[in-house]
């Protein structure tokens, strides 16, 4: 779905940002529903599968197209050090996750607001940095080849 969307003349930028909001959104949600909730009521659950299907529409969008942003801007001769470091900071969140999410279950509006907070930081960065997300370029044969709208796989 993602690639055709990407195809049709839409830009990363535009993609990472729907994704971005659709991640603020479910994180809100979230936020909202889940101190709420009470152990042992299967009514809320039609609550958190909201919220998680509205995370798990803007997680793929965020991370599949952002990764795929991030290659185009970043020169080709420190790809493979700015991907090692992406990558680093991904698994060390992987790992962290868990262990601070699991630390505040007895605090579940810490739990939601931490991960809202971290993303709206994201958020706003990402509206900081977009005039300036365009592939650098020495000429205009580069900038051609290069663009924010042609497909990483042809």
């Amino acid at each position: 779905v993602l690639t055709a969307v990407s195809r049709c003349g839409v830009s990363d930028r535009s993609l990472v940002r729907t994704g971005l909001v659709l991640s603020v959104v479910a994180l809100i949600w979230h936020s909202c529903t889940i101190p709420r909730f009470t152990v042992g009521d299967r009514s809320q659950v039609k609550y958190f599968g909201i919220g998680a299907f509205l995370q798990l529409l803007g997680c793929p969008v965020v991370s599949e197209i952002g990764l795929a942003l991030f290659s185009k801007l970043i020169p080709e001769n420190v790809q493979g050090f700015a991907h090692g470091v992406r990558r680093f900071f991904s698994q060390l969140a992987v790992l962290l996750g868990p262990l601070w999410g699991a630390s505040t279950l007895v605090m579940p509006l810490l739990m939601t607001l931490m991960p809202l907070g971290l993303q709206l930081l994201a958020t706003v960065l990402f509206v900081i940095w977009y005039s300036r997300m365009l592939p650098a370029s020495t000429n205009n044969m580069d900038m051609m080849s290069a663009s924010e709208n042609t497909p990483l796989l042809s």
